[in-house]
């Protein structure tokens, strides 16, 4: 009986962790057409968002045409000025992950390739995008 209730309590509590859990899919644009991804969503303890971004098959910014030195991660919501997040790093492999935590529960994430990995504002070019809600 009581490996019964451990197996239903283990069970019940995966089942409740992962709900808390969204995922969303990362479109690529015709700048890396290759190029997949997922946003996975969560909240902390203090409501905020949690964000883990992963992308595969991502050229490396160099080979972009015209090249480019960082592929660099953002987040707006509504209508407010975009934020960023942070630098994409791309290894040999042609994967990235970042992790960040946003105060937004309903935001877009924006992955652009950018000049500099210090730039202050996204450049018109777009390599990936999401629409997230968590």
């Amino acid at each position: 009986m009581k490996k019964c209730l451990l197996i239903l309590a283990a069970f019940v509590l995966s089942f409740g962790l992962q709900a808390c859990v969204n995922k969303a899919r990362l479109v690529s644009t015709p700048v890396v057409p290759a190029a997949v991804g997922e946003v996975e969503v969560s909240t902390d303890d203090n409501n905020n968002t949690k964000v883990k971004l992963e992308v595969k098959y991502l050229a490396p910014p160099s080979a972009l045409s015209p090249p480019r030195n960082a592929y660099v991660v953002w987040t707006r919501t509504g209508s407010a000025n975009p934020e960023k997040q942070g630098v994409l790093e791309i290894g040999d492999d042609r994967e990235g992950k970042i992790e960040f935590i946003t105060p937004a529960s309903d935001f877009e994430v924006v992955v652009t390739a950018e000049e500099s990995p210090d730039v202050r504002y996204p450049s018109s070019t777009i390599a990936l995008q999401s629409e997230v809600t968590r």
